[in-house]
């Protein structure tokens, strides 16, 4: 990693600044991250209240619907009840109709029989001493009178018929209401029945939807939690590195600093020659290492009569690439 330039001030290592621009990014992650979590808690704790909701609502429905069939099967069994009842009453009545109605016409006959014959008596001793034309004109009254009741019996028992009739066709038009009411009732539970079935899968349906959305934030939450462990890991391994770093810096730059007060100390100097390492060590390890001193040794004094002057080769100028 690159680093700035140390510089000396009265003696003193000023120690670089740290590029903190880095840092505050990882900072920024992390907090969005941690702001991220939070939003997907909050998410997750209204969908479990929406959740529980859903399910305390379908339960109200169940409940409703439960009670909403035992009372469309009371008031079914109330109106079979009231069914029977009328079956009974009808078959009743007709039976003491008929039975009061045979009762009374035997009893009208003897009545009638009786004043008949007791009215014919009288006539037939009050005028017994009269001749046959009077027991004729008797007769034919008695005749006349005997029919005039006949026809009132008749008419009493045709209106008596007729009230039966009547009674009877009232009867049947109650039945049919009760029996429409009793097929209306029937459809309108069918119906809602139908309803509630449809309601209670789209319910279904929906919790299903939820759970999985539920499934899919969890995941994405467990996700989210294990990268910013990752990066809370990783910044705190970059932390460690800038810190040994910034130390090992700090050491080398101290050891050039004692170096170099040596070589000043020192009587004869010495030229020291340093290879620098590549650049690409250099960049990956931040490390520099020293070349071993290459010393001059002071040149001869005296030359001797052999001595010649070494022929220097000349240099070959590189290439142009």
């Amino acid at each position: 990693m690159a680093m700035e330039k140390t510089s000396y001030c009265n003696g003193k290592t000023q120690i670089p600044r740290k590029n903190s621009r880095p840092r505050a990014k990882w900072d920024e992650i992390f907090k969005a991250l941690v702001k991220l979590s939070k939003n997907v808690g909050r998410e997750r704790q209204f969908l479990e209240d929406r959740m529980k909701y859903l399910h305390e609502v379908i339960y109200k429905m169940k409940m409703d619907k439960k009670f909403e069939a035992s009372r469309a099967d009371f008031f079914l069994g109330l109106r079979e009840k009231e069914t029977f009842a009328y079956k009974h009453r009808y078959g009743w009545f007709l039976s003491f109709f008929w039975n009061h109605l045979c009762f009374t016409q035997f009893s009208y006959c003897q009545v009638w029989a009786f004043e008949t014959l007791t009215e014919l008596g009288r006539h037939y001793a009050e005028n017994s001493g009269s001749g046959r034309l009077l027991r004729m004109i008797s007769w034919k009254m008695d005749k006349q009178l005997l029919s005039e009741k006949l026809k009132k019996f008749f008419n009493m028992s045709e209106a008596l018929k007729n009230e039966v009739r009547k009674l009877k066709s009232a009867i049947e038009k109650c039945k049919s209401d009760k029996n429409t009411e009793i097929t209306a009732l029937l459809a309108e539970k069918k119906f809602v029945w139908h309803q509630l079935k449809k309601t209670e899968d789209v319910l279904e349906k929906e919790i299903k939807r939820k759970d999985e959305e539920v499934k899919y934030a969890n995941e994405k939450l467990r996700q989210i939690v294990n990268t910013a462990e990752e990066l809370q890991l990783s910044h705190e391994n970059l932390r460690t590195t800038f810190a040994r770093l910034e130390v090992e810096s700090v050491r080398r730059i101290t050891q050039r600093k004692q170096n170099a007060c040596k070589s000043a100390e020192g009587k004869f100097p010495r030229k020291q020659f340093v290879t620098k390492g590549s650049n690409s060590s250099s960049r990956s390890s931040s490390k520099r290492k020293a070349v071993g001193v290459i010393t001059i040794q002071d040149s001869p004094k005296l030359f001797r009569s052999d001595f010649k002057v070494p022929k220097l080769k000349p240099s070959k100028s590189p290439k142009n690439v």
